[in-house]
């Protein structure tokens, strides 16, 4: 298998310098770097390890099999999406949006709670990124608010249930609060640190309705959960090793030893997260429980976010929660459907967003018979 990887990055590779005509010099560093690389001595501890973290699950209970079909016909998926564009004279064009699907007996009906187009001027363009990405997680968790389901439905999101999984920018995030919410700055900036605090009372309003919401989470970077859960086995594991390795290799263990589709037992997410974050859904009643499924048909791993109600098991939250996510993933799909179609159908693609800002600028460049207005305009008008 290893002889095949480097075979491949030696022709991915005489492709590339074949295409772009790069330095032969620099190709050739490229491949021993590439080639380095795929001989690590990480891949074959990985490969060594595998075995051993399935072996070690399922010898002390912490590996499962997916639970039968739940009674729920109605789903909801939630995501939210935004985009830049501009910085001529520092001044940018926010666009951000949530979309919410209805997914009820096999049929799908898209909403979209919340649109929002506005100015930001970023001189230095520090904080345009994260002031964006503030505004789409407001619009989400507007679109979470709004969302009126039968009780004993369910709301899957496009995400982690603590986004963002820690202490937000206090001075972005009360920029967000301004061109959102339209709040003074005085209160923006109150409110601003207090974020996971929305949040957390938003997604217990919905629990107490008798409704459950669940994170579903592609990009499993960043976390420790399974670490931790491979370390409490016994095992040891090299600090070079993350979750996404992890899984990724516990995936294949399955798949060879044909265990089929599974999940990890559940982990409290609040030994990832900082003390302010963990407190404020606690204060809500809120406990967070992790688990990483392994699909029995694609070796790509996910992670489910669970929030359980204080006092209600976390073990019987998280089976229903896997059998919801395992039971709306159809086949040729890795997640489950009111996810991807809530992604595919708010995504706000750069080149509408690029559209949009042209019509804007071309509305507000008609001369106005001052030369130094004029200039400033017609700058603004220039492409990125």
């Amino acid at each position: 298998m290893e002889r095949e990887l480097v075979e491949r990055v030696r022709e991915k590779l005489a492709a590339l310098a074949s295409e772009i005509a790069s330095d032969g010099e620099l190709v050739e560093k490229l491949l021993r770097r590439a080639l380095a690389r795929a001989q690590s001595q990480d891949y074959a501890r990985l490969a060594g390890l595998s075995e051993k973290l399935l072996a070690a699950l399922e010898e002390r209970g912490l590996l499962h099999g997916i639970p039968g079909k739940v009674r729920a016909n109605t789903f909801y998926g939630v995501d939210g999406s935004r985009q830049y564009v501009g910085g001529r004279l520092g001044r940018y064009y926010v666009f951000a949006a949530s979309a919410v699907v209805e997914y009820r007996d096999g049929r799908a009906r898209v909403s979209y709670p919340a649109v929002e187009v506005f100015e930001l001027v970023d001189p230095a363009g520090s904080m345009v990124e994260l002031v964006s990405e503030y505004a789409m997680l407001l619009l989400e968790t507007a679109a979470l608010d709004t969302v009126e389901p039968p009780r004993g439905s369910y709301i899957l999101l496009d995400g982690p249930i603590a986004d963002p999984p820690h202490d937000p920018d206090a001075a972005a995030m009360a920029v967000a609060y301004m061109k959102v919410l339209g709040l003074a700055e005085p209160e923006a900036l109150r409110l601003a640190p207090r974020y996971h605090n929305l949040r957390a009372t938003i997604l217990a309003s919905k629990l107490s309705e008798g409704v459950r919401v669940i994170g579903v989470v592609k990009r499993i970077a960043g976390l420790s959960i399974l670490t931790s859960l491979a370390r409490s086995a016994g095992l040891e594991v090299p600090g070079s090793l993350g979750d996404e390795d992890l899984a990724l290799a516990l995936a294949a263990a399955a798949r060879a030893a044909g265990v089929g589709s599974a999940y990890t037992e559940p982990v409290p997410l609040c030994s990832q997260l900082s003390q302010r974050l963990c407190n404020a859904y606690r204060s809500a009643g809120i406990e967070i429980v992790s688990t990483y499924v392994l699909p029995g048909n694609t070796l790509r791993p996910y992670r489910l976010d669970v929030p359980v109600p204080r006092g209600e098991d976390p073990n019987a939250w998280t089976a229903e929660a896997v059998a919801v996510a395992h039971e709306l993933t159809l086949p040729g799909y890795r997640l489950p459907l009111p996810v991807v179609l809530a992604h595919e159908k708010v995504q706000i693609r750069r080149s509408l967003a690029r559209l949009v800002y042209r019509e804007i600028i071309a509305r507000a460049t008609v001369p106005e018979r001052n030369p130094v207005i004029d200039v400033l305009k017609a700058l603004a008008a220039l492409e990125e």
